[in-house]
Order: structure tokens, then sequence, then C-alpha cells
């Protein structure tokens, strides 16, 4: 499934916003089972555990989901709960339901960034245990990931586009 269409302003940029996020959403999981692997054998097979066996994975899988949450949006490859389908079988009545619902699902998004930015806020003065870095590394994957979704969501919204 390739991008939805967008408004020819938008479609370039849409486009390359969808490679760069699944490319990253795609290192991330390489990245993510690779370092779940490592630490599976260390423990097992050696006898010690990293320091940062729990919290770099977290960490690097938060930012993999929220950065895939924008190649997700950009293609309307989100899971969808077929309610429309259960409410009419008239295809003019479901496209015209649908506006509000991709209206709720901007309004959501911009305002998860924006609860994601005030936590990342409050985490710049605290540190990870193991890692030691700010906790606002981890919590800025949610500002970061669904402003550009709630973006990319308006952009398919002015376009129009069927899902």
């Amino acid at each position: 499934m390739g991008p939805a269409p967008a408004p020819r302003c938008f479609a370039g940029a849409l486009g390359a916003l969808d490679r760069a996020t699944r490319a990253l959403a795609g290192a991330g999981v390489l990245a993510f089972a690779a370092i779940v692997v490592y630490v599976a054998l260390g423990r097992y097979l050696v006898g010690r555990t990293p320091y940062w066996s729990e919290e770099a994975p977290r960490t690097l899988l938060v930012w993999t989901v929220f950065i895939g949450l924008v190649s997700a949006t950009i293609r309307g490859s989100h899971l969808d709960a077929g309610l429309l389908a259960l409410v009419t079988q008239d295809d003019a009545r479901r496209a015209r339901l649908a506006a509000p619902a991709r209206i709720a699902t901007v309004i959501f998004l911009a305002i998860l960034a924006w609860a994601g930015a005030l936590l990342t806020l409050k985490g710049a003065d605290s540190v990870t245990t193991a890692l030691q870095i700010p906790d606002a590394v981890a919590y800025a994957a949610l500002p970061l990931g669904a402003g550009l979704a709630a973006l990319a969501a308006l952009a398919r919204l002015i376009g129009g586009t069927s899902r």
C-alpha cells in the first residue's frame, strides 16, 4: 500500500516523509531485535547482562513506534475498527461520516503532541537510571511523532483522500 493521494503541494513532502520515517522505523526494529538478541546471549551464554539491557531497547522501541506512526498516518494503514461500515452500507453517507472522524484524528494527534511536549519539558531535568540520559530523550518521540502524524493527517484531510 503506497502513500495516500494528497494535494500536489503536499504530495512530494508526504512521500519523502513517508520514505524517511519508514526507513527509520525499519532500522529501529532491526536495531531493537539485535539488542534483544545481544542481551539474551549475554545473559544466558556469558552470564552477564548489560546495565542498559532494559532502558536502551525500551527507549528505542518508543522511538520506533512513534516514528512509524507518521508513516502509518501518511499511508492510512492504521487499524480500523470498521464502524462506519457497520453504521451504513451507503458509500456516499459513509464518506460524509468519515470527514468528522478524520477531523477528530487530527485533533487527537495535535493534543497528543502538545501533551508530549509538556511531558518532554518536564523530563529535561531528570535522567534515566542506567543510561544517565535525560528522560526527555525518550519522551521527545511522542511530540515529534504525534506532531508529524497530525500534520500528515491534516494534509490527507485537506486532500480529501478516501481512506
